[in-house]
């Protein structure tokens, strides 16, 4: 249902244009005020797709009040209605009113106005375009309208003459300000509005320099609310462990991240092998294959990787890169590894037998050799069992053990999250699923009494 306000001082004339705007063909909601200050309240309150104002008012230079609604809201066809003699027609059109009628006016042709005005309004919503986008189309249609666009909690407007943005406003922001603001708007609603062409040109340049603009400072934005929140960002505790005399507990196929002072971002590599104390090769990262460009020897290399639910990482440097028969990087064998515990709970190397029950009923033997109350790690090994589990990520998991403190079997539940096997073992990393708080209670005791009897040392078993 459309909406008209009616601005007039006198109860007579209100009563006699309610009576007009009800004869015509359309179904209206008519609103009355009687003073500016009402107005500007009710249409924001109330946004009206039509205004009908008398231009004079008792005390008031004539044509005042029809002027101040006209700049406040150019986005609304003004309907003007003037004593006779009053004011001069071409001045009230010039003001940017829509319509103009002198008293005694025509009531069928101003029927006919107002339902012609009401249509004028709003001529469509855009969904699902981006508002560069559409304004990009205005301009080759040299269209003159409003855009009321809407973003989440945003709004904003931008009055558009003969195809170019010529102010806008959003909030406290206006004209190229506003106007770079509401470009940077994703998901945004677009109602097409009428406008008046009361507005001042304070938008000069271009579109496409503003379009241009609008997108280099959002990203400067993000790139500064990136940069605060890893500022915020909580700084992991590292520890660390010496591989003097160990060699490097990793599996031929383990994802790497390789981080070069060169490029900003890591690059995606994987493990090919190793020799302990001497060397890691990894498969040379997509990037350099593609692009042709050459490593020097030498070059400084961070290396990160996940192992056992902990972040890894490790200062190494190119030994030799090489091409044939495959794209390999050869790494100086690192003498120290950091890493960070992701788990949230804590976790310590355990010995309990178990047995697995997996989807298809068949039950494999093997131990908890790494535990906390919220999972742990199950070793199936080959030797007891007659062959090796097909394993999958997200599969349920059934265990049968005998807790510390109990003397009856207990049954866990578990998901598969992640594994590791080869001809010899299975390493299964379960998450429990639904443990009852007393077996919960009875797994923190056990690793606080073992943590009692093995304090922490500096030696960590290499990652």
């Amino acid at each position: 249902m459309n909406t008209i306000l009616i601005i007039e001082h006198d109860v007579n004339e209100i009563e006699a244009l309610i009576d007009i705007c009800s004869q015509g063909s359309k179904e209206l909601k008519i609103l009355t005020v009687r003073d500016e200050e009402s107005a500007n309240s009710m249409l924001i309150d109330n946004p009206a797709d039509l205004i009908i104002c008398n231009t004079s008012f008792p005390e008031m230079r004539d044509g005042l009040i029809l002027a101040q609604i006209i700049q406040a809201f150019p986005f609304i066809p003004v309907v003007a209605i003037a004593p006779v003699n009053s004011v001069n027609r071409a001045d009230m059109m010039a003001l940017g009113v829509s319509a103009f009628f002198e008293k005694p006016f025509n009531d069928k042709i101003l029927i006919e106005t107002i339902e012609e005005l009401v249509e004028l309004s709003s001529t469509g919503t855009m969904r699902g375009i981006p508002t560069h986008s559409f304004l990009q189309m205005l301009e080759s249609e040299e269209k003159s309208c409003t855009l009321h666009i809407f973003s989440k909690n945003n709004t904003g407007l931008i009055f558009i003459k003969d195809g170019l943005p010529i102010d806008a406003e959003t909030g406290s922001l206006s004209a190229e300000e506003a106007i770079y603001e509401i470009i940077s708007w994703e998901e945004v609603i677009i109602e097409i509005k009428f406008f008046n062409g009361q507005r001042d040109n304070t938008i000069t340049k271009p579109l496409i320099s503003l379009i241009m603009e609008g997108f280099r400072l959002k990203d400067e934005r993000e790139a500064k609310k990136k940069e605060e929140q890893n500022l915020n960002k909580p700084q992991h505790k590292l520890q660390q462990v010496s591989l003097a005399g160990q060699r490097l507990a990793l599996d031929i196929g383990l994802r790497l991240k390789l981080e070069f002072d060169t490029i900003d971002s890591s690059l995606d590599s994987s493990l090919v092998g190793m020799i302990p104390e001497n060397c890691i090769i990894a498969a040379t990262p997509a990037h350099f294959t593609i692009t042709g460009t050459q490593l020097e020897t030498g070059s400084h290399i961070r290396v990160k990787y996940l192992y056992m639910g902990k972040l890894c990482l490790f200062k190494s440097r190119l030994l030799k890169a090489i091409d044939t028969p495959q794209h390999l990087l050869f790494l100086e064998y690192p003498a120290v590894i950091h890493y960070h515990e992701m788990r949230k709970n804590k976790r310590t190397a355990t010995y309990i037998p178990c047995a697995v029950t997996l989807s298809d009923n068949q039950q494999y033997f093997g131990a908890f050799i790494d535990l906390s109350s919220s999972g742990g790690l199950c070793q199936l090994k080959s030797k007891g069992n007659k062959e090796m589990p097909e394993i999958q990520i997200k599969q349920e998991i059934e265990m049968s053990c005998l807790l510390p403190g109990h003397m009856e079997e207990q049954h866990i539940k578990g998901i598969i999250r992640n594994f590791r096997k080869n001809s010899q073992e299975s390493h299964i990393g379960i998450e429990f699923c639904d443990l009852p708080e007393n077996l919960k209670q009875t797994i923190e005791r056990y690793l606080y009494s073992i943590d009692k009897l093995n304090p922490p040392n500096n030696k960590e078993e290499a990652a």
